[in-house]
């Protein structure tokens, strides 16, 4: 109307928001002839036009849906008032699915249950509608793995579509639903019965790496993870916009798959990214299920932290807490449960498996709970009560039988042949060691006994006794000989203490078997810890018995020493191998006529090793923040001087000596690297550290003085240069070097120039 008046040349003035209601509807207009939806909701929404927003959603919503504009489409649905809803109920649909992807199941629950009641049921489209309506509510179920409350829906909604004559691609799509469902109840084979009538109707369709969750539960590891790498790189090169999939998604899967195999550091990075998408695409089940995967993966790796492994679990047990799913908490519980049993906290350990279980047997999942009852076998065989174990390992099978997991039977065989060896209890030792034998030659299981896995030995010797007895009663025995020349054992060995000797010596002496710690009584007498010291410190060499004598007896006579030597080498070899047989030649000390010394080749562990690998490669990077993370593990692990308790003993100071300069160089590069990245008070605080253990190490108030002076404190900055002129005068009678001098010459001239 408005050029039509104008063009009879009659001049009115209309209302702003008229115009502005009459500009939008005109544009509006244009671009839905363009069919540019959203700029034509855009501008529909600026002027309220609610009755078109409708109606084009109801057009639009689920291209809108599966191409991943999810919030322009969830904040038109939120706006639009439900008179409009009432008039196309799909629309609740749409806004279900979006709450269901963000993990808010119970406001998505109601959009469904919406639908449900508003079509007559002698409606025609009643069918089709409550056939979307009941696949969302399953969806609800399967995306937090409740198999119980999820089969009730997927059966109303094939029942639906079959009424409302849906497409094959919709009942596909239904089917397989189905076989995810019954997968999560542990039910593989019907599983893979459903998924495979799905696939005979020869449609593409999406699984949401249904196929890759069947290899999971049936113990495929190697083919799941095949099928996932694939699906990752078939979705980025397709550039595909990413819907959120809850437990399903690729990364997530990909990471318990790794752990499970024992790749830490693989599954750590690919957890990272699981919590990194759900923050992303909102989807706090995603982030949560991310943050549980990422503790399965720290506890895998070398020397890992206990308190960092316990934050992931408590991250995604209160993340599951605040959606209110439950069901959520069953897998973080498990791994808890795990890191409690190894650290032989059997209370904590117990606690949290029945809390795991609680939720797992609550929605009827046999696969899970199955695990989480392995968790609680790995916590009672570490804790010695093996008849307990025994009874668990033997429920833990018959569901792993009735799930058709091989992995979980071949996990079940190793831990029943490890309890029955230290039982000596040879017939069933046969048995069980047939069964782990038999899984891991015929499913490729090798890389259990290669890395440290979720459900294997912290301690990878355990398993070096197990081949050695199963070679000696000829289980395997082709398999056998492999295994043990692939782990490096020699064809020699007779006997193996079935333990690392994990040896600290920053700090006072710790010395552990496996997980056993030597305690101060286990030695006997303090010269057999003394001994051992002696061998740690000439490690790369072995000694001559005189030359123990000089060093632990030096006033003594020969015979004495000699006498002396006996019972303290009786009582260290108790000590380190307990179990070791009268007259069984050592394992850990190696004896070459009259020589002595720690054996080399039995794969012991000390600290000083790593400490010094991780500080001269940090030394070495050119990369600040690099070198900074490699420096800083080496220092976490120097705590305290070079065994301690020999503060005063002359044989052991060159060693001491050269590794606290070593910490020293470290700690300067780090206070080095925090100036570069302009982290003062990180500075500071290394260059103290330095200076309580040398007080003349100059460079350390160089740097105090310049973060100072960065802080504008130059009062600080000038004192630390006093002391340090002090200290060096007092203690090696010298004067600070020029750099010195001329870092305390800037403070002062700044200070001058600050007057004017």
């Amino acid at each position: 109307r408005v050029p039509f008046l104008f063009w009879l040349g009659i001049n009115i003035k209309f209302p702003r928001e008229l115009f502005y209601t009459y500009l939008h509807m005109r544009v509006a207009t244009y671009y839905e002839k363009k069919k540019d939806i959203e700029t034509t909701l855009y501008h529909y929404q600026k002027v309220k036009e609610y009755k078109s927003i409708a109606h084009l959603l109801q057009k639009n919503g689920l291209e809108m849906l599966r191409s991943g504009r999810l919030q322009t489409l969830y904040d038109l649905l939120a706006d639009l008032p439900n008179d409009f809803k009432l008039v196309y109920p799909v629309l609740y649909f749409y806004q279900g699915e979006i709450e269901r992807y963000r993990s808010l199941y119970e406001q998505a629950e109601q959009n469904y249950e919406n639908i449900i009641k508003l079509i007559p049921k002698d409606d025609q489209d009643h069918y089709y509608l409550a056939g979307l309506a009941f696949e969302g509510k399953a969806r609800i179920y399967l995306d937090t793995i409740q198999p119980d409350k999820a089969e009730r829906y997927v059966n109303q909604a094939i029942h639906m579509r079959e009424k409302a004559k849906a497409p094959k691609e919709e009942m596909a799509q239904l089917y397989m639903l189905m076989a995810e469902n019954l997968l999560n109840a542990g039910q593989a084979v019907k599983a893979e019965n459903w998924f495979d009538r799905a696939n005979l109707l020869n449609l593409p369709l999406e699984e949401s790496n249904l196929q890759a969750r069947i290899c999971l539960r049936t113990g495929k590891l190697r083919k799941a993870k095949e099928i996932l790498v694939q699906r990752k790189k078939n979705t980025l090169a397709t550039n595909t916009k990413h819907l959120p999939q809850s437990h399903r998604e690729t990364d997530i899967l990909l990471s318990i798959i790794e752990a499970f195999m024992g790749n830490a550091e693989e599954s750590k990075k690919l957890a990272s990214e699981g919590i990194q998408l759900g923050l992303t695409v909102q989807a706090p089940f995603v982030e949560a299920c991310g943050w549980m995967r990422m503790g399965h993966a720290v506890q895998l790796l070398d020397n890992y932290n206990t308190e960092l492994a316990v934050q992931c679990y408590e991250t995604a047990l209160e993340i599951m807490e605040r959606i209110n799913i439950s069901r959520g908490k069953a897998e973080p519980y498990m791994g808890l449960s795990i890191l409690y049993g190894k650290k032989l906290e059997y209370e904590r350990a117990i606690e949290n498996a029945n809390q795991g279980l609680k939720e797992t047997e609550k929605v009827n999942d046999r696969w899970l709970s199955a695990l989480i009852k392995l968790s609680l076998c790995i916590t009672e065989v570490y804790n010695h009560q093996y008849d307990q174990a025994t009874e668990t390992i033997n429920q833990v099978r018959s569901d792993m039988i009735s799930c058709g997991d091989r992995y979980g039977i071949m996990v079940t065989g190793f831990w029943g042949a490890y309890i029955s060896l230290e039982k000596e209890d040879m017939e069933t030792f046969k048995h069980e060691m047939g069964i782990f034998l038999q899984e891991v030659e015929t499913e490729e299981y090798d890389f259990f006994l290669k890395s440290i896995t979720t459900f294997g030995p912290t301690d990878l010797k355990n398993i070096a006794p197990m081949l050695l007895k199963a070679k000696q009663l000829g289980i395997s025995p082709q398999l056998v000989s492999r295994l043990m020349y692939e782990l490096g054992y020699d064809e020699g060995l007779s006997s193996h203490p079935g333990y690392t000797l994990v040896i600290s010596t920053l700090g006072q002496l710790k010395v552990w078997l496996g997980t056993k710690k030597i305690e101060p009584h286990d030695w006997q007498r303090e010269k057999a810890k003394e001994l051992f010291e002696l061998f740690i410190t000439n490690r790369n060499k072995m000694l001559l018995k005189e030359e123990i004598f000089q060093y632990l007896w030096p006033d003594e006579e020969k015979k004495t020493a000699n006498k002396k030597f006996k019972v303290t080498l009786n009582a260290l070899l108790k000590a380190i191998e307990p179990q070791r047989k009268a007259r069984e030649e050592s394992f850990f000390i190696a004896r070459n006529g009259g020589a002595y010394g720690l054996n080399p080749n039995t794969g012991y562990k000390i600290d000083i090793l790593h400490f010094e690998e991780q500080i001269n490669r940090g030394l070495e990077e050119k990369d600040p923040k690099r070198a900074k993370e490699l420096i800083g593990k080496g220092l976490k692990l120097y705590q305290g001087e070079y065994l301690a308790d020999l503060r005063y003993v002359n044989w052991c100071s060159s060693e001491r000596e050269r590794l606290q300069l070593l910490y020293l160089r470290g700690a300067e590069k780090m206070a080095q690297i925090a100036v570069r990245l302009f982290d003062f008070n990180l500075c500071i605080d290394w260059c103290e550290r330095i200076l309580a253990i040398d007080n003349t190490w100059e460079e350390a108030y160089r740097l105090t003085m310049y973060s100072y002076y960065q802080h504008n404190n130059r009062p600080q900055a000038i004192r630390w240069y006093e002391r340090c002129c002090e200290v060096l005068e007092d203690e090696l009678g010298v004067e600070p070097m020029e750099p010195t001098k001329e870092m305390y010459h800037l403070i002062i001239e700044s200070e001058n120039l600050n007057t004017y």
